[in-house]
């Protein structure tokens, strides 16, 4: 599969290093590029959209901040604690609910 690109990608052997890397059978994620302040998402793989209902397009018109994600049950502190983390250059973890696109939770 071929790797797609936001258009506020960096265009380095990085990235596709990484997604190489990571991208495969029960591995969801998706890359956002740091640089910018809105944090968009430049790649999502097909886990993360299988896994919440997204098509790859949705996901790569959005940030990485997970906002997109919210629910009834997603605490308002833990939306801040993603944002928060999104910031800090070290590994975080934090247990927070998020929402498929079709409204239910993902658990």
């Amino acid at each position: 599969m071929p790797i797609r690109r936001g258009l506020s990608a960096p265009q380095n052997n990085f990235i596709e290093t990484i997604i190489k890397r990571f991208d495969g059978p029960g591995r969801n994620f998706v890359l956002a590029n740091a640089v910018l302040e809105e944090l968009p998402i430049i790649y999502c793989n097909d886990g993360i959209c299988k896994l919440y209902g997204y098509s790859r397009a949705t996901l790569m018109q959005t940030s990485s901040d997970c906002k997109f994600f919210k629910g009834e049950r997603t605490s308002p502190e833990a939306l801040e604690t993603i944002y928060r983390f999104l910031h800090e250059p070290n590994e975080q973890q934090i247990d927070v609910v998020l929402y498929k696109y079709d409204g239910k939770p993902q658990i």
